[in-house]
């Protein structure tokens, strides 16, 4: 007897992943030939903030095709959010675990993603990011590495990094790593009635130079004082990213 497997039309799972693949590739056989459906699914972008730009962000990534996700995030859920930023519901401002405070949003959106899309890899991480101006006391500096060194590692995971936090101060840092480590970072701000997009450059290979630090000529002197986020920073990377002065590169002990 003939036999036919009827899995793909009856699993919704099954049914849900092709409807979306279907959508690309009428786009990509229609209007967009050269569109690289599967390393568009394949490419790991990384999204610094969860809020209204990091939700809707991560929309459009999905929406063309993006399948592997992560958000860093170090605030939580609050009531005021669900009705900019997709991803949260009315019970995520509250935690089971902690009914004083919203559910952490990294974690939140990477968990609704994965239920929207169900083949996407979506991770979140509660991270806090360093910055210029806070400084960093001696209790303090073991943790503020550790957590430097955890989003230095997510940034060098990452094949497109997406500035999208609230504040100016918090971009800084990260679009340093992501010159050290040569990524594509695109930087996205929204203003009353303005917006801005723009894509940071990725350096050449072994090219020198780089941003540099305010106060004068390198990561050492002005208002960052004698310890900052930057100095915690591994020494190959401030080397990179040109925070280090040549007299500082002679007599730095890192």
């Amino acid at each position: 007897p003939r036999k036919v497997d009827l899995t793909p039309f009856l699993d919704p799972t099954k049914r849900a992943i092709e409807s979306a693949d279907l959508n690309l590739n009428l786009m990509k056989w229609r209007f967009l030939p050269d569109l690289d459906t599967e390393r568009l699914a394949s490419m790991h972008c990384v999204l610094l903030g969860s809020g209204t730009l990091g939700c809707n962000v991560a929309r459009c990534l999905v929406s063309w095709g993006a399948r592997n996700i992560s958000f860093l995030d170090y605030g939580k859920v609050s009531f005021s959010n669900p009705t900019r930023q997709w991803l949260f519901e009315f019970e995520d401002c509250s935690d089971p675990e902690n009914p004083t405070e919203g559910r952490p949003k990294a974690l939140t959106a990477a968990s609704r993603l994965s239920r929207i899309v169900p083949n996407v890899v979506s991770k979140g991480h509660q991270i806090p990011i360093p910055m210029p101006g806070h400084p960093v006391g001696e209790s303090s500096e073991q943790r503020v590495k550790n957590e430097v060194a955890q989003l230095e590692s997510l940034i060098e995971s990452a094949d497109v990094v997406f500035l999208l936090t609230d504040s100016r101060e918090s971009r800084w840092l990260p679009s340093l790593m992501s010159v050290a480590h040569r990524k594509p970072c695109i930087n996205v701000a929204l203003g009353f009635d303005t917006f801005l997009v723009m894509r940071h450059p990725v350096p050449p290979e072994g090219g020198g130079g780089g941003p540099r630090a305010p106060g004068g000529g390198g990561g050492g002197g002005g208002a960052w004082g004698a310890t900052s986020a930057t100095t915690l920073l591994p020494r190959q990377t401030r080397a990179k990213t040109g925070l280090l002065t040549s007299n500082a590169r002679r007599h730095d002990p890192a």
